[in-house]
C-alpha cells in the first residue's frame, strides 16, 4: 500500500514513459547514454575480480592511506530518535532492479539503480559497497557513509519543514545494504534564481544546515508534471546529499602525493547557500528553524551513526541560525 501521503502524485514513472515514447531526442540520448554505459562497464570489467565484482573499481578509487581513520562511532549523547512514517514507509519497501530504467541513468561514480517495490513505485536506491569518496579528507572512506548522509539531509529537510527532498530511508536492498529514495521525474535543469523564493530559501537554509558540498546544478531540478517546458511555478527538488556533513579533517584519507595537498578540504557547494548568504529569510522558513531544538537534530544524526565531529558542525550551523537568523557562506566545521 502506498503511505507517501504528499509525494503520492509522483510515486509513478508516468511522465517518464510519456516522454520516452514522445520524444525522439530523447530517445536518441538515451541510446547514446547506454552505449556509453555499455562502453564503461566493459572498461572497468578487467578491474573486477572473485566475490568483489561490480564493487572493486568504486574501491579502488576510495583507498585512504594507511593509517587513515574510519568511521567514529558517537558517543550517544542524545535520545533516541523516531523516524517519520514517510521514512519507515520507504524503509519497509522490498525492492528490485529496474535493468531498463537503471541503463538510461547516466554513468556515475557511485552505484546508481532504479528500483520498484511491490506496488510498482519507484525509487532510486545506492548500494554501500558501490559508494566513491574521493580524496575528501573530512569523510570517512567508510562503506556506507555516503548512504547515511543522504539520510540525515532528508531528516534535517523533513525538521525544518522543507519538502524539497524525497522521503529518502537506509534499506536492504537487492545489492545489499544501501540508501533508497523515492524517484521523482524531473526536467532539465535551470538556474536557482528561477524557482520559488519560498523553495529557493528552504534549500539554502537546509543545504546550509547539513553542509552540502555537491549542491551543484544536477544536483537539484524541477520536477516533470508532464509538461518539460520550465515554469515559475516549478516544484524544485533536491537531492544527492552524501557529500554532506563534513567531519574533523584527516590528512591521511586525501590521495595526494608526497608535497601535495594531502587531500580535498570541505567547501560548501550551492548556488542557493551563495545567493541567501546574510540575506533575509522569509519568516515561515525561520519558523521551522528556529523550532528546532539542538537535541532533536543531535538525536535525528546520532540515529545514523554519524560521527561527533560531523554532529557537532551541524549544531553550530543550527544555533547560528537561531542567533542571526540567516546563514552565510564561509565553510567551517566543527574541528575549526
Amino acid at each position: 500500500m502506498n503511505n507517501l501521503g504528499p509525494w503520492n502524485q509522483v510515486a509513478d514513472d508516468v511522465a517518464l514513459r510519456l516522454t520516452r515514447a514522445t520524444s525522439t531526442a530523447a530517445q536518441q540520448y538515451v541510446d547514446w547514454q547506454r552505449e556509453f554505459s555499455d562502453r564503461l562497464s566493459r572498461t572497468s570489467r578487467g578491474l573486477l575480480e572473485g566475490d568483489r565484482a561490480g564493487s572493486a573499481s568504486f574501491e579502488e578509487r576510495s583507498l585512504s592511506r594507511l593509517g587513515a581513520r574510519g568511521a567514529i562511532p558517537p558517543s550517544g549523547r542524545f535520545g533516541p530518535y523516531t523516524p517519520s512514517a514517510l521514512e519507515l514507509h520507504v524503509r519497509s519497501r522490498r525492492l528490485s532492479i529496474d535493468d531498463e530504467l537503471s541503463n538510461m541513468l547516466r554513468p556515475s561514480a557511485n552505484g546508481v539503480f532504479i528500483t520498484r517495490d511491490p506496488d510498482g513505485v519507484l525509487y532510486i536506491y545506492k548500494p554501500f559497497h558501490q559508494e566513491y569518496y574521493g580524496d575528501q579528507n573530512w569523510l570517512p572512506h567508510v562503506d556506507g557513509q555516503l548512504a547515511i548522509r543522504e539520510v540525515a539531509g532528508y531528516r534535517v529537510f523533513e525538521l525544518i519543514d522543507a519538502p524539497r527532498v524525497p522521503p529518502t530511508a537506509l534499506v536492504d536492498g537487492p545489492r545489499g545494504p544501501g540508501m533508497a529514495q523515492l524517484y521523482v521525474p524531473l526536467k532539465r535543469s535551470k538556474p536557482e534564481s528561477n524557482y520559488l523564493e519560498t523553495h529557493r530559501a528552504q534549500t539554502a537554509m537546509g543545504h546550509f544546515l547539513v553542509g552540502n558540498a555537491d549542491g551543484n546544478e544536477g544536483n537539484h531540478r524541477p520536477r516533470h508534471n508532464g509538461n518539460p517546458a520550465h515554469h515559475p511555478d516549478d516544484d524544485l527538488v533536491a537531492y544527492d546529499l552524501g557529500y554532506s556533513f563534513p567531519e574533523s579533517r584527516d590528512p591521511l584519507r586525501g590521495t595526494g602525493e608526497e608535497g601535495e595537498e594531502d587531500g580535498t578540504e570541505f567547501s560548501f557547494l550551492s548556488p542557493f547557500i551563495r545567493a541567501w548568504d546574510g540575506a533575509t529569510f522569509p519568516q515561515h522558513v525561520l519558523d521551522p528553524v528556529d523550532a528546532l531544538t539542538p537535541d532533536r537534530m543531535g538525536s535525528a544524526l546520532e540515529d545514523l551513526k554519524l560521527g561527533d565531529s560531523a554532529i557537532d558542525g551541524a549544531l553550530e550551523r543550527l544555533a547560528y541560525v537561531h542567533r542571526n537568523h540567516t546563514i552565510h557562506g564561509d565553510s567551517f566545521t566543527a574541528s575549526q
